[in-house]
């Protein structure tokens, strides 16, 4: 099982060189952060003739810069222009780095989406699902460049920062560390309260997208029935919970990024306090001294507002790993121990077949009914009875509660499901068209050296249309066909279906959307294909007068009693 640690950890091992070079130049700007206000300090006794020890603090570096002042402003801007290198190359690396998280992620996301059982998919749509590569990718980037490389720099720096004022003045630099500390726990407990906010903001923002998704995919239906304000009340209603944990969020965040400035001029406030005290009791400061305190809390201000503000870049963090943990571990990869499936006649046996959805009742119980090969049988049932339930069943898109399903003796669950959806194909509605074009949609290779094939199978489809009103290869199609009719959907549904030529062929509701003419043309073809293919039709209409069926099953029957049968072997 992947785990947020696995998953960092593999990429780490690949991007070794990547994070060594950010970590070095992250460490190198934290030291120049440190250079500037220091040499500032050395600055000030140069041009008033002073000097004291503790302002050899810059002695370390490799270049002689207490002589004068010309000499010195010549190295100043060295310092300068090498701290503008090193902050554009630790914050180009520090995003490339996430920039290749989320490229890494993004992509092993996207196939393991594809790879979700589609159960879960129908119990939860699909809304949910595209948080994932909005949201939470951006959470993800953050807890990486902000919440890992950029903490382990401004760290760093940070000690760096602690060490060095309790050289220069060991009471003034112990009252700034003492001080950092005091804000970072303060601003720790109000943190652990933001957390809990932060959950439920994401959660409802979550919902609001998922409702959105839903509704705008329907879009037609709410303006065929005037379902335009009932929807904007429900929608308004998520909106606010949005809104509710949204105001509390920024509460809390407005006072952390307010505590953090104020806690700055606080220790200004106690650090100018502590001079005066010190001077009192006769103690000197030297000028310098308070030059260089004051540079290096306006230089740390942004360090530490960022480190204080890390731990809402984790829990955003955390809590999309956790959703995308929960994606990338649900996925179901094939077993390379099973089988491919291998077709000789063509027969389908259910063998005390049942299936429900999670935690609901059974939609039917112990099927055990056998689809002879070269043959059309017919699925009849009620609307919610199973028979889309069952299509996926024999697909391999659901896994049986209990109970087996046979292709020539072969167990489903002993065979490879993408071998099974290369012998089996499917014309349906609830499968929407694919692509672009015509072509795109229907063919499943796309390549040029199919499209004689497409254009023939299209073309015989479309015998009885006008000249000028038939689909070409190339006709837009829309998104998932929208452009297109229902009829003209069908039609391009069943063109798919026979250009893959497979053996075995489900059909639901196959009349359906279509005019007289292009079922008459498709039943003709449907008594072609019978004599090569195992067909089983599912649809609520019992009565096919233009199609000669084999044998009738009822769905709707409490028993699911076979009204006509021609062979069962429980074998």
């Amino acid at each position: 099982m992947l785990t947020k640690w696995k998953l960092l950890k593999q990429f780490y091992s690949q991007h070794k060189l990547w994070i060594g070079i950010t970590l070095i130049s992250s460490i190198l700007s934290s030291l120049l952060t440190i250079a500037i206000p220091v040499s500032i300090g050395k600055y000030y006794e140069l041009v008033f003739d002073f000097n004291a020890y503790r302002s050899q603090v810059l002695d370390w570096l490799p270049v002689e810069v207490a002589n004068n002042v010309p000499q010195f402003l010549y190295f100043f801007a060295v310092l300068v222009l090498l701290k503008g290198i090193l902050t554009f190359l630790e914050r180009y690396f520090i995003g490339m780095l996430g920039e290749k998280l989320v490229l890494n992620i993004r992509n092993q996301l996207f196939e393991h989406q594809l790879y979700l059982p589609s159960v879960v998919y129908d119990e939860k749509g699909i809304g949910k699902y595209l948080l994932r590569f909005s949201g939470d990718l951006k959470s993800i980037q953050n807890y990486v460049s902000n919440g890992i490389v950029r903490f382990i720099g401004d760290l760093t720096l940070l000690l760096f920062v602690c060490i060095t004022l309790s050289f220069i003045h060991l009471q003034l630099g112990l009252l700034i560390a003492i001080c950092l500390l005091v804000t970072t726990v303060i601003v720790i407990f109000f943190n652990r309260y933001l957390s809990k906010i932060t959950r439920q903001r994401r959660r409802s923002k979550s919902i609001l997208l998922s409702f959105v998704n839903t509704h705008l995919r329907g879009i037609h239906t709410i303006k065929s029935f005037n379902k335009e304000v009932p929807i904007i009340k429900q929608y308004n209603k998520r909106s606010d919970k949005v809104y509710h944990w949204g105001k509390q969020y920024q509460t809390i965040t407005a006072f952390i990024r307010t505590l953090v400035p104020t806690a700055m001029y606080v220790m200004l406030g106690l650090v100018l306090l502590a001079i005066y005290q010190l001077k009192q009791q006769s103690v000197a400061i030297q000028g310098s001294t308070l030059l260089v305190f004051v540079m290096f809390l306006i230089s740390i201000l942004p360090i530490f507002r960022r480190l204080l503000r890390v731990n809402i870049v984790w829990e955003l963090g955390n809590i999309s790993f956790e959703k995308l943990l929960n994606v990338l571990n649900k996925a179901v990869f094939e077993s390379e121990s099973k089988t491919s499936l291998k077709v000789k006649e063509g027969a389908i046996q259910l063998y005390d077949l049942s299936f429900a959805y999670h935690e609901k009742a059974p939609l039917f119980e112990q099927l055990n009914w056998y689809f002879p090969s070269k043959s059309i049988s017919l699925v009849t049932g009620a609307s919610g009875s199973g028979k889309g339930s069952l299509i996926k069943l024999i697909m391999g898109l659901y896994a049986p509660t209990s109970g087996n399903i046979y292709f020539d003796g072969q167990a489903i669950e002993t065979l490879q499901l993408k071998s099974i959806r290369k012998k089996v194909t499917i014309v349906s509605s609830q499968l929407p068209l694919v692509g672009k074009t015509v072509f795109q949609a229907i063919s499943y290779s796309r390549k040029a050296i199919k499209r004689p094939q497409a254009a023939a199978i299209l073309s015989k489809l479309q015998t009885n249309i006008p000249q000028d009103q038939q689909l070409k290869l190339d006709t837009p199609i829309g998104e998932l066909g929208s452009l297109l009719s229902k009829g003209q959907q069908k039609m391009l549904c069943y063109a798919r279906a026979f250009l893959t030529n497979k053996p075995l062929l489900l059909i639901d509701e196959p009349f359906q959307d279509l005019d007289t003419q292009m079922v008459q043309l498709i039943s003709q073809e449907l008594e072609l294909q019978q004599k090569k293919k195992t067909i089983i039709l599912f649809s609520q209409q019992s009565d096919f007068v233009s199609l000669s069926i084999n044998q009738y099953f009822d769905l709707s029957n409490p028993d699911c009693k076979i009204k006509t049968i021609s062979k069962f072997n429980s074998t």
